[in-house]
């Protein structure tokens, strides 16, 4: 009986861009902050503790939505990014969506986003540089995509990045050895018939060797989902070696797994940790993993039963989880928000 109901049709989210909009257009400001961004009080430690957001996304109104309102606090800070492919119908969605939230913004430099490109830590980067002129004087800034969810309230989240005492959460380890190729020799992508970057672009590995790193780096690699010190943030953009490294990747594969991976291990540099750390910010279920949604590109994009997992012990560190289908079961979600309402950092919902 269980098993029928979680794989009911009308639990999945059947909401399209053209809905959100709808939903948003006539309301009054008051009304959407009211019914569709309600968020408990913060405490002091919290309005202490500002965090800035970037979101890249490009479609999937209904679900930013869910996120949105899932990590929504009037003290933060939150720049999206939307590809400049998104339909306009998305883009209307989002902008509908936030007019009336004052600390949420879209920047205006959108770049076209493609996988294993540089232009996904472009896109980072564009928001990084808006956030730092936001007069919200933010302690932290983290990474996601329309596919996360948090799995702590903003407390619980609060709770992990003070645990970091000043430093960078990155995950960052020596380059394995069947991953070097992406830095040693130059890549370049084919463009798909529209002009456009698309996950199908071909990726095409040159005969050309790449000189070695600048000002003597030494590469790492990790994940591209981070939470940065403000002055971690400055380093990036606006130090040199940053600007040269960054220049130096934009000819390699998955230049994003191996920028931030890198420049943490730099000694001395702002919230940077050398050699292993605990890494908290994503909960990822893999293909070589019991999945109970399904396995796209190797990953898990997830289904209720999968929270089992999502809210074990053994992930009780890791602040986010993904991924989550843009016909996510609305239960699912129900369930997430419900686990992260008062959950202390650390606490396993399941053994």
């Amino acid at each position: 009986m269980f098993g029928k109901l979680l794989f009911k049709k009308n639990f999945y989210n059947q909401r399209t861009d053209e809905d959100v909009w709808a939903s948003y257009n006539t309301e009054y400001c008051n009304s959407v902050l009211e019914k569709k961004f309600s968020h408990p009080p913060a405490t002091k430690t919290e309005l202490e503790f500002p965090i800035a957001y970037v979101i890249l996304v490009y479609k999937g109104a209904p679900l930013l939505e869910q996120l949105l309102q899932a990590i929504y606090m009037p003290h933060n800070v939150y720049c999206l990014h939307i590809d400049v492919k998104a339909s306009k119908t998305f883009k209307r969605a989002v902008e509908s969506m936030t007019r009336c939230l004052n600390n949420v913004f879209i920047t205006k430099n959108s770049v076209d986003v493609v996988w294993a490109h540089t232009s996904i830590l472009q896109a980072q980067l564009n928001c990084m540089a808006d956030l730092l002129h936001s007069p919200v004087k933010w302690k932290y800034f983290i990474n996601l995509v329309g596919q996360d969810f948090p799995l702590y309230d903003n407390n619980g989240i609060v709770e992990g990045l003070k645990a970091l005492q000043g430093k960078n959460n990155i995950e960052s380890f020596p380059m394995p050895q069947k991953n070097k190729n992406r830095t040693l020799f130059v890549f370049h992508f084919e463009e798909t018939s529209s002009g456009k970057f698309s996950y199908e672009n071909k990726r095409i590995q040159t005969a050309i060797r790449k000189e070695p790193p600048p000002h003597g780096l030494t590469l790492y690699k990790g994940s591209n989902h981070v939470a940065l010190t403000r002055r971690f943030a400055e380093f990036v953009l606006f130090d040199q070696r940053a600007k040269d490294f960054y220049n130096w990747l934009r000819d390699t594969f998955v230049p994003d797994e191996t920028f931030y991976a890198t420049l943490q291990q730099v000694p001395r540099v702002p919230g940077g940790h050398q050699g292993n750390q605990t890494w908290i910010m994503r909960s990822m279920m893999w293909y070589d993993q019991t999945c109970w949604g399904y396995i796209l590109r190797d990953i898990c994009w997830l289904e209720v039963a999968d929270l089992r997992w999502a809210l074990s012990k053994e992930e009780s560190k890791r602040l986010f989880v993904q991924k989550i289908p843009f016909d996510y079961n609305k239960n699912m979600l129900k369930c997430l928000r419900i686990a992260a309402k008062g959950r202390n950092y650390g606490q396993g919902m399941f053994p």
